[in-house]
């Protein structure tokens, strides 16, 4: 039976920038997200992750803005997934109405082969979006759920 792995990330914050955004103290570093997005495998589904703060800032953090910045990120890239799947639809739908246009043109034309074209790029670019940005996207989303279930342990660096 394998055991579960735990992936540790640590964090030492020394300027209060790394930790809020530079002009907003109610929001989390986007900075600091990103950096543990990129610390993360989305391969590994057993893995769990603790986030270690080091705070050497001299006060107290708000560790539920961790667990803030991490959720609106998800619900950026759920935004973003939703809009890729509307013009996922609208290619498609305008591929096939392209292709069948030209299909019902009974005469050889230039206007013909432009349609075919047309619908044959459309239908590549649905394809397109669903094997690269879709992809990304859906492993990035993989990650956030690891880190917003991540347990977040700050400890105190003198």
């Amino acid at each position: 039976m394998r055991k579960d792995k735990t992936h540790v990330i640590e964090i030492y914050l020394s300027e209060e920038w790394s930790f809020h955004e530079k002009y907003n103290r109610n929001k989390i570093s986007k900075d600091l997200i990103h950096y543990l997005i990129e610390s993360v495998s989305p391969q590994d589904k057993k893995e769990q992750i603790t986030i270690v703060i080091y705070n050497s800032l001299g006060q107290q953090i708000d560790l539920s803005m961790l667990k803030d910045g991490i959720k609106e990120e998800y619900e950026k890239c759920l935004k973003e997934h939703r809009y890729n799947d509307h013009i996922q639809h609208l290619y498609f739908v305008l591929g096939i109405l392209m292709l069948l246009c030209s299909y019902l043109i009974s005469f050889e034309s230039v206007f013909q082969d432009i349609l075919v074209i047309s619908g044959w790029v459309l239908l590549w670019n649905m394809i397109e979006i669903e094997m690269f940005s879709d992809s990304d996207n859906r492993k990035k989303r993989k990650i956030l759920k690891k880190l917003y279930h991540a347990e977040v342990i700050e400890k105190k660096d003198c």
